[in-house]
């Protein structure tokens, strides 16, 4: 009896953990479109704005988007 209470739980956490992983993918996927996005945008309000030196609104922000899209790319492996 006590081994089955065992098994169940262990099953139980898998499911558990399988979820997060789910979550954790998806979440990761909607970051990475988001800022995708988020440098179209960008770009195009420079294009609109005539800012076409290196003070752009995309260049101001591209480090920080690859740094975040890198890092929700990693939550997936």
């Amino acid at each position: 009896m006590v081994m089955g209470k065992h098994s169940d739980k262990k099953i139980a956490t898998e499911e558990e953990f399988f979820k997060l992983e789910q979550v954790l993918n998806k979440t990761a996927d909607d970051t990475y479109n988001c800022l995708k996005l988020l440098k179209k945008e960008l770009s195009d309000y420079d294009s609109r704005n005539g800012n076409h030196s290196s003070n752009t609104a995309a260049r101001f922000m591209r480090t920080d988007m690859r740094n975040a899209k890198d890092t929700a790319m990693d939550l997936k492996h």
